[in-house]
């Protein structure tokens, strides 16, 4: 024990006479009880909860997937936005009345055609929409959305697949906004291709066809939305839609697309794990150099697109189809094709009728091009279509016909370049093998000065008749196909070819890369994990 000091004492006695005095002051007033602001837990209540700092958040499941680089916008019905990434987008955005000729049952209860409404109605088909089907923003998916993109390829110029539209006289919408009923002032056999990539009107209709879509697409109402699109970089990221209502959504939960500016970089980010999936425009040594790495899958598949070079007739040059067959004899598609593609391998290059320039009207466009030289045009977005026209020119000043490179977009072009004559040709992708409605287009009559899928401006009446026929289903579109040896409108140069890469790590694939179908089925693809590989 230890002794009491006089200090400790002291301090005792302070103490006592303190407490005295708090104790008469509780006495006279006292004081709400104590709370305890912090009680202890006991041992069965303690928990231990890690900081918010601390805690993970869920990993969100991820495709990377190599592309060609970004040349345009992404509306997938102007032809100078046309590519095959913005095709395959436009398939998993923004949603079809029938895809791959069969009824797109998550957008659509029935479509059929019904009784005409009158006798100045040729045929009418009848939409009824699924009742929940709606845009990512929540507004429903309508009538309205029919009849802007009606409207919208019956007037626009550059679009493409345009004549089916122009047969449609009325658009007419009941049920709130949800039955849709079209009818046509002549017959359209291929309906079905009708209303396909939607676009959200409500949106759209405060931008402008041409100009809503140039930046991103910015409602979905397909399995995946447009997360982000960023230009410097050249990327676009995709998230699953969760708002899509329909059977099998998405599997994966962000698709991230990637330039690929080159063999080296394609294989090198492939070899790495970086990319999971490439679908590019092949270059000399594509299929080799991603042939060898370890256990890649590949397909090298020609697709229904090609690159033409189309004179327009309106042209004071090339207004004579004399003079159009005698640059057409001047050109070398094969050595042009090669050219565009940027390599010998694997160039397809469609089948012509070629004959030797008649001399006589070779002199004359000689003449004429002295006088004004020919101006041929091709989107400086379009690295294949200018490496084309510049060959072209190139060939034809060598021949002594002298011409110019003009680098404009096609929406110039088909707005007013190609009808007031500031271009005599243009260099641009097509379709290769067009369905009936496809062909048809290529050659009605254009709507004034606004081209279409008719680049050429040619215009007969008997060709209007011939194109309403194949409308119907009464002709094939064979049918339209002597037109362009009588009038020589264009010239097919070049095949498109796609490559298509998978690595390891993707699942959902079939194992046969004979059946796989492109971008359009990577809402079903997953990656495996590292620990699965």
């Amino acid at each position: 024990m230890y002794p009491v000091t006089k200090t400790a004492r002291a301090v005792a006695l302070r103490l006592l006479v303190a407490s005295a005095v708090v104790v008469a002051g509780c006495s006279a007033n006292p004081s709400p009880p104590p709370v305890e602001e912090n009680p202890p837990q006991t041992s069965a209540e303690t928990t231990t909860a890690p900081p918010r700092s601390a805690r993970e958040e869920p990993v969100r499941t991820s495709l990377s997937i190599g592309i060609d680089p970004l040349r345009n916008g992404f509306n997938p019905h102007l032809a100078q936005d046309s590519t095959a990434f913005v095709d395959s987008l436009a398939d998993l955005v923004l949603p079809s009345a029938f895809v791959a000729g069969e009824m797109n049952t998550d957008l659509l209860v029935s479509a059929e055609p019904i009784a005409t409404p009158g006798p100045q109605v040729a045929q009418t088909v009848r939409y009824v929409l699924n009742p929940e089907a709606q845009w990512s923003d929540g507004t429903p998916v309508s009538g309205n959305d029919f009849v802007y993109l009606w409207q919208s390829l019956r007037d626009t110029p550059g679009v493409r697949g345009e004549a089916a539209y122009r047969a449609i006289a009325d658009v007419r919408t009941t049920g709130g906004g949800k039955t849709v009923e079209v009818d046509f002032h002549q017959p359209v056999a291929q309906w079905h291709e009708l209303f396909s990539h939607l676009l959200p009107a409500h949106v759209m209709q405060g931008t402008g066809f041409a100009e809503g879509l140039r930046e991103t697409i910015p409602a979905s109402a397909g399995r995946y939305m447009v997360r982000s699109v960023d230009r410097a970089r050249g990327t676009v990221e995709l998230s699953r839609n969760d708002r899509f209502w329909g059977q099998n959504p998405a599997v994966t939960e962000l698709l991230v697309f990637r330039p690929v500016r080159g063999t080296t970089e394609g294989t090198d980010q492939l070899r790495s794990h970086q990319l999971s999936y490439l679908d590019i425009t092949p270059a000399e040594t594509s299929e080799q150099a991603f042939s060898l790495v370890p256990e890649s899958r590949l397909r090298q598949v020609t697709t229904g697109r090609e690159l033409a070079l189309t004179l327009s007739v309106t042209s004071p040059v090339l207004s004579d189809a004399a003079l159009r067959e005698a640059l057409t004899g001047l050109i070398d598609a094969p050595a042009l094709a090669r050219l565009a593609a940027g390599r010998s391998a694997d160039v397809r290059v469609p089948e012509r009728a070629a004959a030797e320039p008649d001399e006589g009207a070779l002199a004359a466009l000689r003449e004429r091009a002295a006088a004004q030289p020919l101006r041929i045009a091709a989107d400086p977005a379009d690295a294949a279509a200018s490496a084309a026209v510049r060959g072209a020119v190139d060939s034809l000043t060598r021949a002594g016909v002298p011409a110019q490179v003009v680098s404009t977009d096609l929406g110039d072009l088909t707005a007013r370049g190609l009808a007031e004559g500031e271009a005599d040709a243009v260099v641009a992708w097509r379709e290769g093998e067009p369905s009936a409605a496809q062909a048809a287009g290529r050659y009605l009559c254009p709507q004034g000065p606004l081209r279409g899928s008719n680049l050429s401006g040619y215009c007969a009446p008997e060709m209007d008749v011939a194109a309403g026929e194949v409308l119907a289903g009464a002709a094939p579109p064979e049918a339209l196909h002597e037109v362009e040896s009588r009038e020589h409108l264009s010239v097919p140069l070049l095949r498109e070819t796609r490559l298509m890469v998978a690595g390891p790590e993707v699942v959902g694939l079939p194992e046969d890369p004979e059946q796989w179908q492109g971008l359009s089925t990577v809402a079903q693809w997953e990656k495996r994990g590292e620990e699965q590989r």
